[in-house]
């Protein structure tokens, strides 16, 4: 008999809040000033011929008014292989204020334009060389000083974004890191080797929300559900749940079970037996309260279970996963994107009505 869903409720205390930290410039959304996105992008740069809109809603800019003075992106590190340093040759960067917002923006470019237009930017756009870290963040780079470009956030006013570059249509080969509604879910480290090789132990997550998009439930007031997983065994152990991370990871050799890591102390350990008719499965079922304030907190899980045969501690860990509250679907960026720069239409960055888009770094003065 499948063991049921233990559904547990987040106290208030067991969750910490997310702490103000140094920033350098304004992050879009604010998660991305130390948290990677919840995806990755080939828009903008991602081409070497492209056009793309970007809507900033202007309350995620400032409360009245704005000047801006470089933009910036980052290469995506979790979805993506490590990149070479491009160059974008040909780029013209147009910013405006525009009435339209997430909601109302249409595929059809002209018609998100209806403030004056000021080319703030030509010429050429380098991409720097980066390698993916497990669990890191990429520096902001490329960072593009333009003309300082000022308008007034109050009232209906958002920031158009209106990039082309016109040079031959290939990729570019380079992702950004890129960010929708939702949380982000990171993989840590390794299991151990079960006495059958087939067992294959996991510790995953499922967190999916009435909308599409990246652990889209993995957010205030929603919920997130933690797999104890095997393939061939109906595993005994415990779900192991912290608030934070070893720095690093405790290899268990020394009692006996080479292979075999913690990455975490937990603060909370769930006893399990796993069930099931093809995998074999152990879920708990975490509610999320709906405080805005625990977006970007972290919580961190992995499993053990008892394996007799697999080592003389009779004991095999999981991999352990990091999740990350993330920001609900009131996300302030949009995206129209295509290959050709001299379209009169694109499409959506992301469909059916999420919102999202290449994360940014504005630069300058917000008041």
């Amino acid at each position: 008999m499948a063991k049921p869903a233990l559904s547990v409720l987040f106290a208030v205390g067991c969750l910490v809040a997310v702490s103000p930290r140094a920033q350098s410039g304004l992050p879009i959304p604010t998660l991305a000033a130390f948290t990677e996105g919840n995806d990755l992008t080939s828009y903008p740069f991602g081409r070497t011929a492209f056009r793309a809109q970007q809507v900033v809603h202007g309350s995620a800019i400032a409360p009245n008014n704005a000047t801006i003075n470089a933009l910036g992106y980052r290469a995506d590190n979790d979805n993506s292989a490590n990149k070479p340093a491009v160059s974008i040759a040909n780029v013209q960067i147009d910013l405006s204020p525009t009435t339209v917002d997430q909601l109302t923006m249409s595929t059809t470019y002209a018609q998100n334009i209806t403030g004056t237009v000021t080319t703030v930017f030509s010429g050429t756009v380098n991409l720097p060389a980066y390698n993916s870290t497990e669990g890191g963040v990429a520096p902001w780079g490329p960072v593009i000083p333009i003309t300082p470009f000022s308008f007034t956030t109050a009232g209906l006013n958002n920031l158009l974004i209106d990039i082309t570059a016109t040079g031959a249509n290939a990729s570019s080969g380079y992702t950004l890191d890129s960010a929708l509604p939702g949380g982000q879910v990171r993989f840590i480290g390794q299991s151990g080797p079960t006495s059958d090789p087939f067992a294959r132990l996991q510790t995953l997550v499922s967190a999916n929300g009435a909308t599409q998009g990246r652990f889209s439930a993995l957010v205030p007031g929603g919920s997130v559900t933690l797999f104890g997983q095997s393939d061939t065994q109906p595993f005994v152990g415990q779900m192991m749940i912290a608030l934070s991370r070893l720095a690093t990871p405790v290899d268990l050799t020394f009692l006996g079970a080479p292979n075999n890591e913690l990455y975490q102390m937990p603060d909370l350990q769930l006893p399990f037996t796993m069930a099931g008719l093809i995998r074999y499965q152990a879920p708990f079922t975490l509610n999320i309260p709906a405080l805005p304030t625990l977006t970007g907190a972290n919580l961190y899980a992995q499993c053990w279970v008892v394996d007799v045969p697999a080592n003389s501690l009779g004991i095999v860990t999981s991999n352990g996963v990091e999740l990350t509250i993330g920001q609900a679907g009131d996300h302030p960026t949009r995206v129209v994107r295509g290959t050709d720069p001299l379209a009169a239409t694109g499409a959506f960055n992301y469909v059916s009505g999420i919102y999202g888009g290449a994360v940014l770094q504005l630069t300058g003065a917000f008041n």
